[in-house]
């Protein structure tokens, strides 16, 4: 889910980025510097999260349904969160078309400014869940001795990793940080795929074990690299 969401959110920010040249391009096109200095405070400081929040919606829905095994949730909920991102996105655009400032400040305030602070929830939560996965399904490598403790202890949060990549960033640079990244990344994915295979999420004909094998294989060697730093 919390892929889904960062996902759907740079997604959306492109998107924002190109309609915010558009917006800017009419206003001063149109002579006025009111108009311009209006619209960059509107885009430019209400309205930034706007779209990724949309966008969102969108993504949870689609990790969801990348995470359970009932049919039904894996089509229902892509298209509920895809209908949620449009109406939140019509409640945006009809409080400025139809209310007027008012209406979209206290639509902003009310509607907009909540959803924001739920959607951090949402992703605070996610994150909690993927460091408790994480734990869960990559202590069987720490009693191997494949991991030590700090490493299981780094991948098991969000801001362990985050630690680990700034210290390889600057204790070996450039090509140490993306080692770490790397290393990262590749034990997160591993332990979401058992995660996964323990629920029964995968397809029939896929061989589990080899990419289990190929995960640890990668793993294996990226460890090598970074202790021999």
């Amino acid at each position: 889910m919390l892929d889904g969401i960062i996902y759907a959110s740079m997604t959306a920010l492109g998107f924002a980025m190109t309609e915010n040249i558009l917006y800017y391009g009419k206003a001063a096109a149109a002579g006025g510097g009111g108009a311009l200095t209006l619209t960059l405070i509107i885009r430019g400081f209400f309205a930034p999260f706007s779209h990724p929040l949309f966008t969102s919606l969108t993504g949870i829905g689609l990790g969801l349904a990348r995470q359970s095994t009932n049919i039904a949730v894996k089509l229902m909920t892509p298209i509920v969160g895809l209908l949620m991102a449009i109406f939140m996105h019509s409640i945006w655009n009809g409080s400025a078309v139809f209310g007027g400032g008012g209406i979209f400040l206290l639509t902003y305030i009310l509607v907009m400014v909540p959803a924001f602070i739920i959607m951090l929830v949402v992703i605070s939560f996610a994150l909690r869940r993927e460091g408790q996965v994480v734990r869960q399904f990559l202590v069987v490598d720490l009693e191997r001795g494949v991991l030590t403790r700090e490493e299981y202890d780094q991948l098991g949060s969000i801001l362990g990793r985050m630690g680990s990549s700034f210290r390889a960033l600057s204790q070996t640079g450039v090509k140490g940080w993306r080692a770490r990244m790397r290393f990262n990344q590749l034990a997160s994915e591993l332990a979401f795929h058992r995660s996964r295979v323990s629920r029964g999420v995968h397809s029939s004909s896929q061989d589990v074990l080899a990419r289990e094998a190929a995960y640890l294989q990668a793993l294996q060697a990226l460890i090598n690299e970074l202790r021999a730093r």
